[in-house]
């Protein structure tokens, strides 16, 4: 067990001077590199937007599982020195990622069916029908072309039997032909809407559950170490932790494990903030398998030290939108101030053309999290992670929304 901080913690109001941001992204294969030069990038547009100063070092690998570059900035006359952390799983992504088209399929089919056997897809379509249908659409699309394609062969087959033998094998290979046409053209539209990437990540979170996941385990503990000791070393007034997408799970589970290592953190020493965007925690949590999840999703909930902020969208299809995971749970929310549930008011943020075609680019509305808004925002990212406020000052004054019901199905819930 780790030793108890002595240093005070830093109080309300005290603006932030050094921080630590430590990133963890969702189910990406793309590393440090690419998202080094996406912050480097969209800091910039958010500069001439907001008005900040903001310079940012090269890329360094403090370890071998991280990434790290500096960013000096100046925001609302404050000057603040942060130390932003890429946190490495992207090796484990490119792993998972099913190697082969027929592989990927297999995958996840299997996974479909695991979740709907587990009762996972009810849940989704009951608490937020957008996720459903996208956990939906990649295995329905699947089903759909195979069957296509079988029935392409099949009517080749039966034109064929007319004919002769001579006929039916040519026939046969004719419908064959046009059913392959059919599977390129099929792979071809899962391209273009992202559909391969949905079905992959529906195949690892049942792999996760079921913690047939090699190396994550090591990795999340090796990140609630580095958290730990980025604590105990006291240099800093807040340590930042940021899940996007996927990667909110995996936040969540590496501040678990560092709270049970260290039972004193954030109690003292500098101020722990757990920023969640876009989260899809309940799809892993619901899995019967993963108990360890909704032990690690309470655990955090329960702590009134740590500040955690969980901000989505409705226009984000692929996340579970203003949802409190431990609600989803069936936990209830009457004592607990964990999560603080904000809109990201993604109308406000984007360009209107992109916001309006939103539903043709599923990935871009998914990112938008951790890119420039159109108009300074108290949600501007690059202020909450370069600028002198803490994640717990600058919502203290937003009220959690907690009565989004939109999505929801009320008759699906009651079902048990």
């Amino acid at each position: 067990m780790a030793p108890a901080m002595t240093v005070a913690r830093p109080s309300d109001g005290q603006p932030v001077r050094k921080r630590i941001v430590a990133f963890l992204a969702g189910f990406d294969a793309r590393g440090a590199t690419w998202y080094h030069h996406s912050y480097i990038e969209e800091a910039a547009r958010q500069a001439k937007i907001s008005g900040h100063s903001i310079t940012i070092g090269k890329r360094r690998q403090p370890m071998a599982d991280i990434g790290a570059w500096d960013v000096h900035a100046r925001i609302d006359g404050v000057e603040v020195d942060t130390r932003y952390e890429f946190w490495r799983w992207d090796d484990i992504v490119r792993t998972e990622w099913a190697r082969g088209h027929i592989r990927g399929v297999t995958r996840t089919l299997v996974s479909a069916i695991d979740g709907v056997v587990n009762g996972i897809y009810r849940r989704m379509f009951a608490w937020s029908w957008p996720v459903g249908v996208s956990a939906a659409l990649p295995v329905m699309f699947l089903v759909a072309e195979l069957l296509a394609a079988l029935l392409l062969v099949t009517i080749g087959y039966q034109i064929g039997l007319r004919g002769g033998w001579g006929a039916t094998v040519a026939s046969t290979a004719l419908g064959g032909l046009v059913a392959a046409l059919l599977l390129r053209w099929g792979r071809a539209i899962e391209a273009r809407y992202n559909l391969s990437w949905l079905g992959r990540i529906i195949s690892f979170t049942s792999r996760h559950a079921r913690g047939r996941v090699p190396g994550i385990v090591e990795r999340r503990r090796l990140f609630a170490e580095r958290l730990v000791s980025h604590w105990q070393a006291g240099e800093v007034d807040e340590i930042l932790l940021v899940g996007h997408g996927l990667g909110a799970q995996m936040a969540v589970s590496v501040l678990a494990s560092a709270l049970r290592a260290a039972p004193n953190l954030a109690a003292s020493g500098p101020r722990i903030g757990l920023l969640t965007l876009g989260q899809t925690i309940p799809c892993l949590a619901w899995h019967p398998n993963a108990q360890w999840m909704r032990d690690d999703l309470t655990e955090v909930a329960d702590n009134p030290a740590i500040d955690w902020v969980d901000i989505s969208s409705p226009r984000d299809s692929v996340c579970f939108a203003l949802t409190d995971p431990v609600t989803a749970l069936g936990e209830g929310h009457a004592e607990r101030t964990n999560p603080k549930m904000i809109s990201a008011l993604f109308r406000e943020a984007m360009p209107a053309e992109v916001y309006a075609h939103g539903n043709h680019d599923w990935a871009r509305i998914h990112f938008q999290y951790v890119m420039a808004r159109e108009k300074p925002s108290v949600l501007d990212y690059f202020a909450i992670t370069a600028g002198p406020q803490s994640l717990h000052d600058r919502f203290a004054g937003m009220t959690s929304i907690r009565d989004f019901t939109r999505f929801r199905s009320t008759k699906l819930q009651a079902v048990r």
